[in-house]
């Protein structure tokens, strides 16, 4: 089959060209896209598996083939202008397959067997060419009227479906937080020039002038907002060595900056700034973790307004104002990968949840804004494709399209309502494996690189019964656990893109691996939604849950001294982390030890553990008394709350140098727990290595191993639209 038509489309296998027959339009396709819509299209109606698929098209080879699918899914999709959670073309089945909706109608073949026929059929011929070419013509105006449809219902707000992307900025270093000036020229946003802190700076943006900086580099200075008369912007200041941080407020005609109230980065890293289209108020995250609002009016009594109380473990972030100010929604994350929209009324302050399904599509979300005529746009992490992608949600906020730009990670969004324009932050941080010799003589500023995946590696962890490193990769799709060995690398999990893997943790014998996340298949509705305890057995290579418990939800777990038990945090109503026990064993006790930590490792023997909690301290713990403890370190980033590991008699740890030294590093350093000598082992670039749980020892090797980001870089871009 080399033409094959459908609907108001025509494929042309041999030349990889589908052809939009209403449009005039051609979509180059890759060659294994094409077979895999070749064969769909072959058996419509029937569900077809991925695995059959990746039979067909890779030959079996499950390695490459299971990502192959996804992305050729995904190009189809987009070739059709297909919206996956209404299709038209191709339905997935899901934990099945997918069903191609649309049988085929093959002109070509239909020509080529009338041309056959004898002389006599001449008639017959003429009449079945006549009903032919009124079926054809029919069915295209129909698939024009639906077309159109669908596209009016669909672009909300006159968007294309091949959105142009431009620059706006491209300084080397970290580019964030761009806020569009009232009157459309001017262009605030927040600069990390290399290893440096992060200023304020302002340009216009459509100038190739450089940009002239507002704030000093005594801070690190973040998301800027405008006021709506656009004489004064509002940005948030950091706290040394938190996640606190203040909001300022900066008065343009004089220079002059005036602390207003102090906020936070929630655990979620979530910069949250926003001023509302009245000019009344601004809204951002408490040091009270809860949204709330304030006055700027610096001429009277400043007074903090708390919107929402805290009720439960969950974070809320980015507030953004509705058009008439009478609004404001927000993100709720109430685990780590579950996020949802809420909205709170400001007379009222009553809080009503807005969107029920987002957390199907996306994992996270980096960006929120809301358009003057109340459009709602987002940035998020798709689970499908395993990238930051651009959403709109549609008008009775119960789905997202998924707009067409495909550039770029995207992330901090703000629009130009003067100019019509989307602007957003494209991102480049993948991250791998590296490590570095814990016996070196000098202070190390070089990593030595492990072989990658070629997308985002991290949370790596030492298995000392068999010498390898265990980490969690996304190169597949979904979070997958994988190994190092030897120099190689093996895929240990195929879990799918609807679970997710986190924080792994192996046994001394490095049979077991334990890690908290998500797991579908084996969870109910109810459970799937929160972070649970499971263990994967290498050699069996089966997964069974720890926790059973619904209202539990797990993160960080660690072995004991001698792998009977496995440690792990969980969240209290308030948010806050605390210890609990598991016994590794069926049916095993599971025991609160009211202990505030998040992280723990075992000691050299049972006597004793370590332990880190939020406020960047390492704590060594007795096992029989628990207050018999002593302090090892303090002054930690409390997001660098697994950023440590212990072996003989040494704690390595890493802590980040921002505000009292030029250029900032991150320095790791080795105290030796007999001495209580301190050694700095090695110093990087600011940033350099990521936060959360991502250093391990490897001891057999006496080498560090953690995750690192290869390229971090970013830079400010925007899209106009129709």
């Amino acid at each position: 089959m080399t033409s094959v038509s459908f609907a108001n489309q025509q494929l042309d296998a041999e030349r990889g060209i589908l052809v939009n027959l209403t449009e005039q339009s051609e979509t180059k396709l890759p060659r294994k896209t094409v077979q895999v819509l070749t064969h769909l299209i072959n058996n419509a109606g029937k569900t077809i598996s991925k695995a059959e698929l990746i039979d067909v098209v890779w030959d079996g080879n499950e390695y490459v083939g299971d990502q192959g699918v996804s992305n050729a899914l995904w190009r189809i999709r987009k070739a059709l202008k297909e919206d996956a959670a209404n299709p038209v073309y191709l339905e997935t089945i899901p934990k099945v397959g997918y069903k191609w909706l649309v049988p085929q109608t093959n002109l070509l073949a239909i020509e080529e067997s009338l041309q056959q026929q004898p002389n006599s059929e001449k008639n017959w011929k003429k009449q079945v060419h006549r009903l032919l070419f009124l079926f054809v013509i029919t069915f295209l105006l129909l698939a024009t009227v639906f077309v159109l449809f669908s596209l009016t219902n669909k672009n909300l707000n006159g968007v294309s479906d091949d959105l142009k992307v431009v620059s706006a900025s491209n300084n080397f270093g970290l580019e964030r937080y761009p806020a569009i000036a009232p009157n459309g020229d001017q262009m605030l946003f927040s600069w990390r020039k290399n290893s440096g802190k992060a200023s304020i700076f302002i340009k216009q943006p459509d100038s190739n002038k450089a940009p002239r900086q507002l704030t000093d580099d005594t801070h690190d200075d973040l998301k800027p907002v405008w006021s709506p008369d656009g004489d004064h912007f509002a940005y948030l200041r950091m706290v040394k060595g938190s996640q606190d941080c203040n909001v300022m407020l900066y008065q343009l005609s004089t220079d002059k900056q005036v602390k207003l109230a102090p906020c936070l980065i929630t655990r979620f890293g979530a910069a949250s700034l926003s001023w509302s289209p009245s000019g009344e108020f601004i809204a951002y995250s408490s040091d009270k973790d809860t949204i709330s609002i304030i006055r700027p009016d610096t001429s009277s009594t400043i007074s903090q307004i708390s919107l929402i109380e805290k009720t439960g473990p969950f974070s809320d972030f980015f507030p953004t104002w509705s058009a008439d100010s009478k609004t404001l929604y927000f993100v709720r994350q109430k685990s780590i990968e579950r996020p949802e929209l809420f909205q709170v009324d400001i007379d009222s302050r009553e809080v009503t949840q807005t969107t029920y399904n987002i957390s199907q599509t996306l994992a996270k979300i980096y960006g929120l804004v809301i358009l003057p005529n109340n459009d709602i746009f987002l940035t998020g992490w798709d689970r499908d494709n395993n990238n930051r992608s651009l959403y709109q949600l549609s008008k009775d906020k119960t789905s997202l399209l998924e707009l067409g730009v495909s550039c770029c990670q995207m992330s901090d969004l703000a629009f130009d309502a003067k100019h019509n324009r989307l602007f957003f932050v494209k991102r480049q941080e993948p991250s791998q494996l590296g490590s570095i010799n814990l016996n070196s003589t000098s202070t190390v500023t070089e990593i030595f690189p492990y072989p990658q995946t070629f997308s985002i590696d991290f949370q790596p962890s030492y298995c000392e019964g068999t010498d390898s490193i265990i980490f969690i990769s996304n190169s597949s799709g979904g979070q997958e656990i994988w190994q190092i060995k030897n120099e190689k690398l093996k895929q240990l999990t195929r879990f799918g893109n609807e679970s997710i893997a986190f924080a792994p943790s192996c046994s001394k014998s490095g049979r077991y691996v334990a890690f908290s996340g998500s797991n579908s298949e084996i969870r109910s509705h109810e459970q799937a939604n929160k972070f649970a305890l499971f263990i994967y057995d290498l050699k069996l290579n089966t997964l069974f849950p720890l926790t059973k418990e619904s209202s539990i939800e797990s993160l960080s777990p660690s072995w004991n001294f001698d792998d009977s038990a496995i440690i792990s945090s969980q969240l209290d109503s308030n948010g806050h982390p605390f210890l609990w026990t598991n016994q590794f064993r069926q049916n095993g006790e599971h025991q609160a030890l009211n202990l505030p930590f998040i992280h723990t490792k075992p000691g050299s023997n049972s006597d004793y553990f370590f332990a880190a909690n939020p406020l960047g301290e390492i704590w060594q713990i007795a096992t029989n008394n628990f207050n018999n403890r002593k302090r090892l370190v303090q002054d930690m980033d409390n997001t660098d709350w697994g950023n440590w590991d212990v072996y003989d008699n040494f704690l390595v740890y890493l802590k980040r140098y921002r505000n009292d030294e030029a250029p900032a590093y991150d320095k790791i350093y080795r105290l030796d727990l007999n001495t209580n000598e301190t050694q700095l082992l090695a110093k990087f670039p600011m940033g350099t290595l990521r936060n959360q749980k991502n250093m391990t020892i490897d001891k057999h090797n006496q080498r560090l191993v953690f995750a690192y980001y290869s390229k971090r870089v970013s830079s400010i871009q925007y899209i106009e639209f129709d």
